[in-house]
């Protein structure tokens, strides 16, 4: 193989730069390695000293547990209630002196026939309030899956049916509430 000019210059200066690298590295490690293994001197031998008998030895305190974080909010990359846009975007509760409060927790829309409120992927629609043997109850889907349910009881895992009033009823998803209605009167 026939070497150009070029590459003949860069032998001639790449060849003795890497070589003296290659030098320094050996001589550095052969020299800052202290030449080999030391063989230690025995030097007097102290007795070990026990502690004193009126100290009283205290464990060592153990650093506090980590506390452990549960999440219980909203989904942090679903539309904010406050910007969502929906047919109806307040929800009435009422008393028992039929005086009837207006809030902004949660965002109603209509469909199939009943209120609905999203939650991370979970649609719950509420289809009817009744009464059933004296009992306050309500008939809801969540994801399409039916349930009917007393006041207090716990369905679809993260659900509470909290209080049934008129053709409105209070729930409890994780720790937000809010209020449905339902389109049929009473």
């Amino acid at each position: 193989m026939n070497l150009s000019d070029r590459d003949k210059r860069i032998l001639k200066i790449a060849g003795p730069v890497l070589g003296g690298i290659l030098v320094l590295f050996l001589l550095y490690n052969l020299f800052a390695a202290g030449g080999g293994p030391e063989v230690a001197s025995p030097g007097p031998v102290v007795p070990p000293i026990s502690p004193s008998p009126s100290a009283p030895v205290s464990p060592s305190p153990e650093p506090p547990a980590s506390p452990v974080v549960v999440f219980a909010g909203r989904d942090p990359f679903s539309i904010p209630p406050v910007l969502a846009t929906s047919s109806a975007t307040s929800t009435s509760t009422s008393t028992s002196t039929s005086t009837s409060t207006s809030t902004s927790t949660s965002t109603a829309t209509q469909s199939q026939g009943g209120n609905s409120q999203d939650f991370t992927g979970k649609t719950i629609i509420l289809l009817d309030v009744f009464s059933r043997s004296g009992q306050e109850m309500a008939q809801v889907t969540v994801n399409n899956n039916p349930y009917t349910v007393a006041e207090g009881e716990r369905f679809a895992q993260s659900f509470q049916l909290i209080a049934v009033s008129g053709n409105c009823a209070n729930f409890l998803y994780v720790e937000e509430s809010f209020t449905l209605c339902s389109n049929a009167p009473k």
